[in-house]
């Protein structure tokens, strides 16, 4: 995808919270062109070392659901967004393996009497 869209974009900024990601991308990145600046950051959505109003646009696909402050994370996109920006995430969805979780919570409760959180909070999305 990257390679198809290179033209059109002066500096990517490629973000994760692990480095053998970064390592990885770092690597797949040497097949698009060499026309755009790119830099590759160790870090945290809750806490983006990105400047205010610096970016055009922020995605973030399947990661959000892993941070402890889903609504701060998403502060801090809109933050390093520029005004015109745009913010694309794809994330888990409340009803999301629903049947799973209630199997797990019944199962639990029947063999240890309470239950504990199996998976990362949900989040439920308003139109």
């Amino acid at each position: 995808m990257l390679t198809s869209m290179s033209g059109s974009i002066e500096k990517l900024i490629m973000m994760d919270t692990s480095y053998d990601m970064i390592k990885s991308c770092k690597h797949t990145q040497q097949d698009v062109s060499d026309n755009m600046e790119t830099s590759f950051v160790v870090g945290d959505e809750e806490f983006l070392p990105m400047k205010e109003c610096s970016l055009d646009l922020v995605i973030s696909c399947m990661g959000l659901h892993w941070t402890n402050d889903l609504p701060g994370a998403m502060i801090q996109s809109k933050l390093a967004l520029k005004p015109d920006g745009l913010f694309l995430a794809a994330i888990l969805g409340g009803e999301t393996l629903k049947e799973l979780r209630i199997a797990c919570t019944v199962a639990q409760l029947e063999r240890e009497g309470g239950i504990s959180p199996r998976l990362s909070p949900l989040a439920q999305v308003c139109m």
